[in-house]
């Protein structure tokens, strides 16, 4: 399938199995999937998050990704206005192994602006907190970023905000607060 036909079946919905089957094809052919990453960044209607929902579907059967992979997933990441999107593609880098310290801070920078956002929904932030938590593994520092930000999500009501906020503490007191 190329991208082409690929964006026009994605105009309709799809369902979780074909979402499926559509990332089970991509994983037998991982050289031809650069082709599609573009697809992100579709301004027809419901692409872009179709197919960022294949991908997530992708990073969950554990496959080896081709070269240029994670650029392009942090390049969308750092691009695209929509939550559903965003918390996709969070879901897929999440999966991948360490991808070198340009494109974590591209990811890295990507985060924080969607946790800057005050319209964020708590399923996209908690994606966020999530991958930037997985930054402050290696990098201890970058903790002092994310603070003032959980600080301020914070003062949301609601179980899934408490839930999202509680985990990045419990992160912070298991992992960074024995290094400062």
């Amino acid at each position: 399938m190329m991208p082409a036909q690929l964006a026009e079946r994605l105009q309709a919905p799809i369902s979780k199995a074909e979402a499926g089957a559509l990332a089970g094809n991509l994983r037998t052919r991982p050289a031809e999937l650069l082709q599609f990453l573009p697809l992100l960044a579709s301004d027809q209607p419901g692409v872009a998050w179709r197919m960022a929902w294949i991908l997530a579907t992708l990073a969950e059967r554990r496959f080896r990704p081709p070269k240029g992979y994670a650029e392009g997933l942090a390049q969308a990441l750092a691009k695209t206005a929509e939550p559903a999107v965003a918390r996709c593609i969070g879901r897929a880098l999440l999966a991948l192994p360490p991808y070198g310290h340009e494109l974590e801070g591209i990811v890295a920078d990507a985060c924080l602006a969607w946790l800057d956002d005050p319209g964020v929904p708590v399923s996209t932030a908690s994606i966020m907190i999530d991958l930037y938590l997985e930054l402050c593994h290696r990098y201890p520092e970058l903790w002092r970023e994310l603070e003032p930000r959980l600080e301020r999500l914070s003062r949301h009501d609601g179980t899934g905000w408490t839930a999202t906020l509680g985990k990045a503490r419990r992160f912070y007191h298991l992992n960074l607060a024995h290094k400062r």
